[in-house]
């Protein structure tokens, strides 16, 4: 039976961050939308990291061509030949991937319709500016228990590659079009030093996901929800905010919003305000979600420069990095330390292997 997000314990435990992190998984994959280009590499903490290059024929004017490269913590590096059973399921990834390309630029369209332009101050969308001290107020009453936090990539840059500087750990530029990324590709198909330095790069990034250090953002957040109460949750598949000591559950493990989320539910009529950090879009449609169920709720950019697709009901102007402390500095000051929200040790066997697909 899942449980609902209001319920979930703010701190999270060690025994389920070390859970976590052992059987931690991941697995990313991009397919490009011009040139039949599809990478993917994955990370298991006891096998390490892998990498595939596949090039479709429609390019190469032949069979496909496939690299794939394994590097382990020990800095063991081995090119690995593809046997017909991985073949085969690359070609079906890169069909599967390209059909779900265009299944999410048409949700893409549904969900944001005519939010695509950027909402400003002398144009678009009407919408308020909020400050740090009206969001500290609210949170410190029992309001803030009806209030979500949802965080988004930009909060762990400064641990972590975004999408972009991921895309340039394997020689992508996302400033170049299609061909000219396959075009350096192909230039480098046969140089194994080139792929050696791609997957090892990639093996770093990936214990960064696991072992990366807080920003002042993840620590603000964490003495913000433990204090008031707070639901959160997050697009992100790192677990910084465990090591902030945060349990921020990832918004896919959200049964009623994702059909195949198993560990936690929400009602949308039990939000009042949502608080969106460090985000730039709703890719996955998680507001669009909440606001069709309630469409009485609130929801407030934090970060003005990155809102150009959400058409939020409030802004808070400024960098995220720099409110939330902020907003957390005034709840400290107005919060008695016996409010504070209690671990419950309980909570140990409730961690569940995080297989995650960016397509």
């Amino acid at each position: 039976m899942p449980t609902k997000l209001q319920d979930v314990h703010r701190i999270i435990t060690e025994e389920k961050l070390v859970a976590q992190k052992s059987n931690f998984e991941l697995h990313f994959g991009y397919s490009s939308r011009e040139c039949n280009i599809y990478y993917s590499h994955s990370f298991q903490k006891e096998q390490g990291t892998s990498l595939t290059i596949t090039i479709s024929p429609k390019i190469s004017k032949s069979d496909y061509l496939f690299k794939s490269f394994n590097y382990n913590s020990g800095g063991e590096f081995a090119e690995v030949e593809p046997d017909e059973k991985m073949k085969k399921s690359l070609r079906q990834q890169i069909e599967r991937s390209q059909g779900r390309h265009q299944r999410n630029l048409k949700l893409k369209a549904e969900y944001q319709g005519e939010a695509e332009e950027p909402a400003t101050s002398s144009g678009g969308p009407e919408v308020s500016t909020k400050t740090a001290d009206d969001i500290a107020k609210l949170l410190s009453g029992e309001a803030a228990k009806r209030c979500l936090f949802f965080t988004g990539a930009g909060i762990s840059t400064s641990s972590i590659p975004d999408w972009k500087g991921l895309m340039q750990l394997i020689g992508f530029d996302t400033e170049k079009d299609d061909k000219k990324n396959l075009d350096f590709l192909l230039e480098n198909f046969k140089d194994l030093g080139y792929f050696q330095n791609a997957t090892k790069e990639l093996h770093k990034f990936h214990l960064a996901f696991i072992d990366g250090k807080p920003a002042p953002e993840h620590k603000a957040l964490h003495q913000i929800v433990t204090k008031t109460g707070a639901m959160i949750v997050t697009d992100n598949k790192d677990l910084i905010h465990g090591n902030a000591g945060t349990n921020a559950p990832h918004v896919m493990s959200i049964s009623s919003f994702f059909s195949k989320g198993k560990e936690f539910t929400l009602d949308p009529k039990e939000v009042d305000h949502v608080f969106v950090c460090a985000m730039s879009g709703d890719r996955r449609g998680f507001l669009k979600w909440l606001k069709t169920e309630n469409p009485s709720i609130k929801i407030t950019q934090i970060d003005r420069a990155l809102s150009k697709t959400m058409a939020p009901d409030h802004f808070i102007e400024g960098d995220t990095g720099k409110i939330l402390p902020k907003i957390s500095s005034k709840i400290q000051a107005e919060k008695t330390p016996d409010t504070k929200v209690k671990a419950d040790s309980s909570a140990k066997g409730l961690s569940k292997t995080r297989i995650c697909n960016i397509l």
